[in-house]
């Protein structure tokens, strides 16, 4: 009977493994073209190291602007085989989302939860909002994080501390993961003490402590930090202090609130209802009888809180860890009601009856995310190929040296390459202490280009509504002429766009589109 059952669960693993391969060969067809601004800042880190020109955004600031420094590394091994960097993300995060749900699928079997197991593995990799985030370090960032925590439920705490200083060394808030782990560790340290013997006393509870992950985790992050130190000055990105300035800024939402936003976007959509009651009895099934779940819920409560109390703006990336404590809620309601079938009809009918409840109800919890996968992938960010058309203007049109200010400075940046003048803050630090909640995006423009001079000025939009048009703007330079306000409509690729780059003269700054591209 072992054998059969043995049998039985490597044919199920097999064929969740080929629909894994084949979700992550789907997922590169249709979104290898995928990108969004913030991700081409950690390209451009990546490539430069690639070149020898430093772990550096602009030649000669040693500042640490990207959030993912061991992905940027990643990157930049990539580029030196001559991989194309953004397709190598993209293809990277496929891969990382498939590995998500293969961990789903085994924190599933190893906790006896083959249906919350089965649940993760079809909707985790499908996700949407995770799909969003392809070319970014976020689906390599949660695969790991899940695959340390799934070393942790199976007791292998060096490996463990491996995955977890992998994902702390791609982002910086994945610690909060190893605080998550540490926490349950030591519940389920005290808890594996039998109560019938000697009582339990702190050197024995110490003793049991797996010291060893502890010191493993600490070494393969020292090496960075030292490094950080010397060459930055810091070990944390000047990111995190820009986001909480630009969340003073009068309109900017908060992490909490984009949180609410997104929860009441789900829920106008009627199909993710059915996700939410899922995952509100998974809620009530996790705190009566899957406990052991809590290990990545109780990270993703922790995650959240912790982005709350840092007061950081919302940018939708940042939600994507929620979708790990969501994923196994809805799994563990998918769970309850097979169980409850099985049990209300008998063990030998209820089998088969609760296997095709929990098959009906996955397949039903999947259509809305096939739905909202296409929507992404037939409406893609419209300002990947306009930035990209101006970066590359940029490169063939101006002089090296020439640096180039603007609000995103991502896929400009990566094409331009030219040295960037950031209007949110990310590049130059002192541009985000401008922000404040009497202030804004049009006042640290003008700060910056007044502080910094940039040889040019780029702006997408309609020029009388942007900050370049603003009184402190123009009193930031000497003088603009009436002609840098007018915007020519130039045709990029297949999108027609109203836009403006601006020159510096000794008087001003003057300037319309000039576009050679201009079809």
């Amino acid at each position: 009977m072992a054998e059969r059952v043995s049998s039985g669960a490597r044919r199920w693993s097999a064929m969740v493994a080929l629909w894994l391969v084949g979700v992550a060969g789907g997922l590169l067809a249709a979104f290898h073209a995928y990108g969004y601004d913030d991700p081409y800042i950690t390209y451009r880190y990546a490539s430069n190291i690639a070149s020898g020109t430093g772990f550096v955004y602009n030649a000669g600031e040693q500042v640490l602007s990207t959030t993912a420094p061991l992905y940027a590394l990643l990157l930049a091994g990539g580029r030196l085989l001559g991989l194309d960097i953004p397709l190598f993300s993209n293809a990277i995060g496929c891969i990382a989302l498939a590995a998500g749900g293969w961990v789903f699928w085994r924190l599933g079997q190893h906790w006896q939860t083959p249906w919350a197991g089965a649940t993760g593995a079809v909707l985790y990799p499908t996700f949407g909002l995770l799909a969003s985030t392809l070319g970014s370090e976020m689906p390599l960032l949660l695969a790991l994080i899940l695959l340390g925590l799934l070393a942790c439920a199976q007791r292998h705490y060096r490996l463990m501390a491996i995955w977890l200083a992998l994902a702390t060394l791609t982002r910086a808030d994945a610690v909060l993961a190893a605080g998550a782990a540490a926490i349950y560790l030591l519940v389920n340290t005290y808890r594996s003490f039998p109560t019938d013997q000697e009582p339990l006393t702190r050197q024995r509870f110490v003793r049991r402590l797996p010291w060893g992950a502890l010191v493993l985790f600490g070494a393969l992050l020292l090496p960075w930090f030292v490094f950080a130190w010397a060459y930055f000055g810091e070990p944390l990105p000047v990111t995190l202090a820009a986001k909480r300035q630009q969340a003073l800024l009068e309109g900017s939402r908060s992490f909490a609130e984009g949180v609410l936003r997104l929860a009441r976007d789900y829920w106008a959509f009627p199909m993710q209802r059915i996700g939410v009651g899922m995952a509100g009895i998974g809620m009530v099934a996790l705190l009566l009888r899957y406990r052991a779940w809590l290990l990545l819920v109780g990270w993703t409560v922790l995650y959240s809180v912790a982005y709350i109390v840092l007061g950081v703006s919302s940018y939708f990336w940042y939600n994507a860890p929620l979708v790990v404590g969501w994923v196994a809620l809805a799994g563990l309601g998918v769970q309850a009601l097979a169980d409850g079938v099985r049990a209300l009809i008998g063990e030998r009918t209820g089998v088969w009856v609760g296997a095709l409840v929990g098959a009906a109800l996955i397949i039903t919890l999947l259509l809305p995310q096939v739905l909202v996968l296409n929507y992404h992938r037939i409406t893609p960010d419209t300002r990947l190929e306009i930035y990209r058309e101006v970066g590359l203007w940029l490169h063939d049109n101006t002089p090296p040296t020439a640096s180039v200010g603007t609000i995103e400075i991502g896929i400009i940046g990566y094409y331009a390459r030219r040295p960037m003048i950031d209007f949110a803050g990310l590049l130059q630090p002192a541009t985000a202490q401008q922000f404040g909640a009497a202030s804004s995006y049009g006042d640290a423009a003008a700060w910056a280009t007044f502080t910094y001079q940039p040889a040019y000025l780029v702006f997408i939009g309609n020029p009388s509504r942007n900050c370049c048009t603003t009184s402190a703007f123009k009193s930031s330079v000497t003088r603009c002429i009436a002609s840098a306000t007018r915007a020519t409509r130039c045709r990029l690729s297949s999108t027609s766009v109203r836009g403006s780059i601006w020159w510096r003269q000794r008087n001003g700054y003057k300037g319309t589109w000039s576009n050679q591209r201009e079809q």
